[in-house]
């Protein structure tokens, strides 16, 4: 694959299905806690119950668009990168048996059970098959963590004679990324969640008054978004220094720093120029530094300079980032607002609350999952030309495939993720319209 055009299109394909797929499968491991949560209140307070069987077809739908969304990227990494395997099949080989074994013994022992046997099995036996469901997908998706953050830091094994042979499996699987960046992608998937909960109930307090089940999903979900926020920003911070360490470059894309200096100006926005390398129409903010700049030598942040033609697609890094940062102090602002309207005015009566903020939380409801989306494309933006930093670029294991067939193929990809992401909102807007339809055991009366 030595056009460049095709290895682009190649990158996009694999690289947005990956990120499209981990999102969707975080979400899942967010709510299925969540539900667990649910259940276990609802011990105490049947106002959660509603609120569980509201909630519990959407952890089944983004599941489904989880696994679903999986199995193409398995099928890329063969199709797309052919010459991958046998350079890392050492390390991948174990890990993606672990991913199988995991989701095969959990869908096949529990998830059914949690699905669709609430009214053929005891509570304690339900509540049992939610939370070991959870504990299921979140091993899953640390299995596929520890994968993907290996490939940005390869700890614990060595490249030798064209492969990679695991040395240590404690230190690739806890000593490297892989533990920041599970906590940073379950927070994500948590605040994705808590957004879904907030504008979801600020679109219903627009036509009707809350029940008490759907106002205590509201006073969680803004509490919950607030937590995961600060939980993915120290996620963030904690990787940095590893990142400083492996991949000093993405660092330096982000902040837009081209040549290594001593000085380095905080920018707010700018128009990176690769071919020129410098930033047109920058926007510095009055505050020196970016302290968490890789260091060459003392008081010298290293730049792009330093990345000796292999360097990501800076400017994407570098505006996907302020989009990121735009996105989330909107979000921020919004959610401060309503945690002051709630203490002001009271949680039982959202509807006492300003129309305007409420169609600001509504208009919000997917904005964590869209910032999920964004951190996981931008971090896999960020290491770009390699594949397994510093060792294996996604040219040299890309197969030659014609540039027409990848733009098909990347439509086909856009156009049927697009009407999974549309689905899923669509359902979500159908049942808060129309609320859930409740269950009953056999011999119970309906209620």
């Amino acid at each position: 694959m030595t056009d460049f055009t095709a290895l682009a299109l190649a990158q996009v394909q694999f690289l947005g299905g990956l990120g499209f797929h981990q999102a969707f499968l975080a979400l899942a491991v967010a709510l299925a806690w969540l539900l667990c949560g649910m259940k276990w209140r609802a011990r105490q307070a049947a106002a959660w119950m509603p609120a569980y069987r509201f909630w519990v077809r959407f952890f089944a739908l983004a599941w489904v668009l989880a696994f679903a969304s999986g199995l193409p990227v398995l099928f890329q990494a063969g199709s797309l990168w052919p010459g991958l395997g046998e350079r890392v099949g050492n390390v991948a080989g174990p890990l993606l048996a672990a991913i199988v074994l995991t989701v095969f013994l959990f869908k096949t022992c529990f998830l059914g059970v949690m699905l669709f046997g609430q009214m053929r099995v005891s509570a304690r036996v339900h509540a049992l098959s939610v939370f070991m469901t959870a504990m299921g997908l979140t091993l899953t998706l640390f299995w596929e963590l520890a994968l993907l953050a290996w490939t940005h830091a390869p700890v614990g094994s060595t490249w030798f004679n064209g492969q990679y042979y695991v040395d240590d499996w404690r230190t690739l699987l806890f000593d490297g990324l892989a533990p920041w960046m599970m906590l940073r992608v379950l927070a994500g998937g948590f605040f994705a969640v808590a957004c879904l909960m907030t504008g979801i109930s600020a679109w219903q307090s627009l036509r009707r008054e809350l029940s008490e089940s759907e106002t205590r999903v509201c006073r969680l979900g803004i509490w919950m978004a607030l937590a995961s926020l600060l939980a993915w920003g120290a996620a963030l911070l904690a990787q940095v220094p590893l990142l400083a360490a492996w991949q000093p470059v993405q660092l330096a894309a982000l902040a837009g720093l081209w040549e290594s200096g001593s000085e380095s100006a905080f920018l707010l926005f700018a128009w990176p120029d690769p071919a020129a390398q410098v930033n047109l129409a920058e926007w510095r903010l009055g505050v020196a530094g970016w302290p968490w700049l890789a260091q060459q030598d003392e008081g010298t942040w290293v730049g792009l300079d330093q990345a000796s033609g292999m360097l990501p697609p800076v400017s994407a890094v570098f505006l996907v980032a302020r989009v990121l940062g735009l996105l989330t102090l909107v979000v921020v602002l919004a959610l401060m607002l309503a945690l002051w309207m709630a203490q002001r005015r009271g949680w039982q009566r959202m509807s006492a609350w300003p129309v305007g903020l409420r169609r600001v939380l509504a208009w919000l409801t997917l904005a964590g999952l869209l910032m999920l989306l964004l951190s996981l494309w931008l971090g896999e933006m960020g290491r770009l030309p390699y594949f397994v930093h510093g060792t294996i670029t996604f040219a040299e294991v890309g197969n030659n495939l014609p540039v027409a067939g990848l733009v098909a193929s990347l439509a086909a990809y856009v156009l049927v993720l697009g009407l999974g992401v549309w689905g899923f909102a669509r359902m979500l807007f159908q049942a808060a319209r129309h609320g859930v339809v409740p269950v009953r055991r056999a011999g119970e009366t309906l209620r």
